[in-house]
């Protein structure tokens, strides 16, 4: 779900792949996108995404996805583009939703948060931030998402947002949630906090700060 207090200026949903699995249950998970009206100027593209709890190669194939999703849609443009044909829809007693009258904007900046189901020592993660090499540490480049938790001075194995039980029901505190931007965003961030006292769901709020003021 998003919720925004300025306007949602258009939603689109995408299913995800998955594998059907044998020895496992396996349900469609999604990515989210919607497009919302900053209060100053511009727009900004969100994607709620959950990402499958089952296998770490449907993950990979899922954040495959996401990428071609992200970095294709400003190309293609919104959920609809291009006017309506004025003179169709009163020939058929119609009148054109004022709303309607121009196609909602496909910015480049974006925003990617959610359930990704995965911590920051599995491989998946690599495919989102860029891999670790040796010496040189976190490698990545201008395709590879900036995790804003990192961004805010924290540390990778830091923080906890899901309480896992291990085989040996012993309970240990795991970040799975998070909140990625492009690098475009990255000088907007101003903050990231977990509430870890929040009651309500077995995953804790993760917040961030962006300052969405234009350059």
């Amino acid at each position: 779900m998003i919720l925004s207090k300025t306007p949602i200026l258009s939603t689109r949903l995408f299913p995800l792949p998955k594998s059907a699995l044998r020895q496992r249950h396996n349900m469609v998970v999604g990515v989210f996108e919607g497009v919302v009206k900053l209060q100053n100027d511009g727009a900004l593209r969100i994607y709620n995404a959950h990402l499958g709890a089952r296998s770490q190669l449907d993950r990979v194939a899922q954040i495959n996805s996401i990428r071609n999703t992200i970095r294709s849609a400003p190309a293609e443009g919104g959920a609809w583009t291009g006017p309506h044909s004025q003179s169709v829809w009163e020939a058929h007693g119609h009148t054109l939703w004022e709303e309607d009258s121009s196609p909602p904007p496909m910015p480049e900046s974006f925003v990617l948060l959610g359930d990704f189901n995965l911590e920051y020592k599995d491989p998946e993660y690599d495919h989102l931030v860029g891999p670790m090499d040796g010496d040189l540490g976190r490698i990545s480049s201008k395709e590879d998402f900036i995790d804003t938790w990192v961004a805010t001075g924290h540390g990778e194995d830091e923080g906890t947002t899901y309480l896992d039980t291990t085989p040996s029901g012993e309970t240990r505190g795991i970040r799975i949630d998070y909140a990625f931007v492009d690098e475009s965003m990255q000088k907007r961030i101003l903050g990231a906090r977990i509430d870890e006292q929040a009651q309500g769901s077995d995953h804790q709020p993760y917040w961030i700060d962006l300052d969405y003021a234009p350059y």
